[in-house]
Order: C-alpha cells, then structure tokens, then sequence
C-alpha cells in the first residue's frame, strides 16, 4: 500500500494590480498581462490573499468555499477590506450555547478573567525569555507592575476592571518592548488606527491576520466570531476572535516581529516612506516577507494551537464547563505570578534560535 504524503499548503499572495486568478480543473492559474502565467494546486492553497485590483472568477471563488480556504481582500497600503470564507458548521446548538453564556453576567467576567490572565502571563514570559539571553534588558519593573495587575483581576467585580487590568499592563509591557529590538528600529509606544511607525505596522498587521485566521476556524466549528466576552460587541468587529487570540499576541506576533527584525529579515526599505502624523504601511515586498515568515509559525504549531483553543472553548461552551476552561498559557498562572527563580529557557538573540517550546 502507497503511503500517503501530507499536502504541504500555504498561503497564497497576489498583490499586483492586474493579476488575474482563474480555476482550470483542480489548479488555479494566476495571470497578468506582462508575464507568463503560473499555476498552484487547490490543494496547496491554505488561505489566498489579494490586494486591490486582482481580479478573480467567481468560478474560482466557489472553489475556497468548497475547499474552506479563505481569502482575504486588502487595499493597497495593506488594510484588509474583506474576507470569505465557506460555509460555517450547521449545527445551532453551539451559537445557542455561546448566546447563552454571554447572557450570563457571571460567565462573562469569568471568561473575561481567565482571557486576561492568560494573556499577561505570557507577556511576562515573553519579558522574562528575552532578559535570560540579554541581562541588560531592563524589564523588571513592568514585570513586577504585570504581575501587580495579575493581582487585582481576582478583585475585579466588572469586566471595565478587567479592561483596566488589562490596557495597565498593556501600557508595562510596550513601555519596555522597544528595549528587545536590536536591529535598525526604534520603539517609543504602542500606536493603533493607524500604526505610526514600522514596527507599529508590523504588530497590527500580525494581529489582524491572527484575527482573521482565527476568525475563520471559529466559524468552520459553528460559533459565532462576532459575539464575544471580553471585547465590546460593535458591528464588523470580530469580538470572539479577538478574545481568543489575546493570549497568544505575544508568544507568537510579538516574537515574530522581534525575530524579524533583529535578524534583518525586515529592514526599513520595506516600508512605504513615512509622513508626519500618517500611517506607516509595509510594501508588497515587505508584506510579502512577513506573511513568509508567519506563515513558517502556523506550520510550526501556531496552526495547531489555534485548532485547540476553538475546540477546547467550544467544548467548554457546549458542556457548560467554562469554569474549568483555561486558555493557552506558557506556564500555570500562579506560578507565573510567583517569585521566579530560574527562568526558562531564553527568547531569540539576534543570531540564536529561539526557546518558546511548541
């Protein structure tokens, strides 16, 4: 008997204004006008991204959603316009349950809880492992003001405490981000809507994808991406996405972004030339090397942690056992919170491999 080979799939760029993507039987063929056409099995497609003025089949189209791959539309300075995706599970049990969790005030605020702890023990973490490999890393007071903040979630009786809690130690942790570039770019605070400068743009654009991706898998397992717990429902915003994937911003965005640029895979000619007080926006080339890179994390175990936190909250909602769910954490976020004495094991130099275990 043949042994089966696992499908080596990625995700799929087309950036340049006037390609063209068509479906020739179970290959998609992308074309433009100047250069010779290429094509890419179906199957080695893992998500397809196209920026503004690709043009694409609506026969091509029905293929992702048969085959469950979505596709991402950008506008030109990489801001994402819309996204596809096939359709999601049809069993209403799990939306049902979902609805009914966010109804109770006191599951909410667990959630809530349990999403923030988690997400600053790993950015403590993150701290900690860059420190091991770079003594002089000057971390340890937004390490102690984390750990204050982790503290104060058990007292908190609303989820705007929660949210306190957490924008607090957002503010600890980016005060000392810029001191673990050591490459060619400078960090002076966390800017948003729009991202002033490269680095900025490297962390919203990795958080959007993880969005998305995550965005995606919560539909594909029936629950509704748009309803979550700790991020307020708006139209358009993917709250439960978002809340899910809180935890895991900095052990793989943030670690990805200081890889990338501390070893100069990202230099700043990947940038679009900034303007005072406008948006700082990576090139084609540099969204390209980007997704590259990311795209080297899901299939390094990324992927396969964002499977498990869908099914593992989706069994937590559906059993009614919330209280016992916990979301992705490098360590038990008690010990985390207690005095450290020997550090694991430390975060990539620039020349190093890094030590997160998968």
């Amino acid at each position: 008997m043949r042994e089966s080979k696992k499908v080596d799939a990625k995700t799929v760029l087309a950036l340049e204004p006037g390609t063209f993507i068509r479906r020739d039987h179970r290959h998609f063929v992308f074309q433009r006008t100047d250069a010779k056409p290429f094509t890419i099995p179906l199957l080695r497609i893992k998500q397809l991204i196209l920026g503004r003025g690709v043009g694409i089949t609506v026969n091509a189209l029905s293929s992702t959603f048969r085959a469950k791959i979505p596709v991402t539309f950008e506008d030109y300075d990489g801001s994402v316009l819309g996204m596809t995706v096939g359709p999601c599970h049809p069993d209403a049990t799990t939306r049902l349950a979902q609805y009914e969790a966010y109804r109770e005030p006191y599951v909410r605020l667990l959630l809530a809880k349990k999403l923030v702890q988690a997400k600053l023990t790993n950015a403590t973490e993150v701290l900690w492992r860059f420190r091991k490999n770079h003594p002089s890393f000057e971390c340890l007071e937004a390490i102690r003001g984390i750990r204050e903040m982790t503290q104060r979630l058990d007292g908190c009786s609303d989820l705007s405490g929660v949210r306190g809690c957490e924008g607090m130690s957002g503010r600890f942790y980016f005060d000392v981000f810029g001191g673990m570039l050591l490459k060619n770019f400078t960090f002076q605070g966390r800017t948003k809507q729009p991202p002033r400068d490269p680095v900025n743009a490297l962390l919203s654009y990795g958080y959007t994808i993880l969005a998305r991706r995550m965005a995606a898998m919560l539909e594909w397992a029936g629950l509704d991406p748009y309803f979550g717990f700790l991020h307020e429902l708006q139209p358009g915003r993917p709250s439960l996405a978002l809340d899910l994937i809180e935890p895991l911003r900095s052990l793989f965005i943030d670690r990805l972004v200081l890889n990338v640029i501390n070893r100069e895979q990202i230099t700043p000619s990947d940038f679009e030339p900034a303007k005072p007080d406008e948006a700082v926006w990576l090139t084609p080339l540099g969204r390209q090397k980007f997704l590259t890179a990311l795209e080297a994390f899901f299939d390094g175990g990324l992927e396969r942690r964002l499977d498990d936190e869908v099914s593992v909250f989706k069994h937590a909602l559906v059993t009614g056992a919330t209280g016992a769910w916990r979301p992705s954490s490098i360590t038990d976020p008690v010990e985390a919170a207690a005095e450290r004495l020997n550090p694991l094991d430390g975060f990539a130099d620039a020349q190093g491999d890094d030590g997160f275990p998968e």
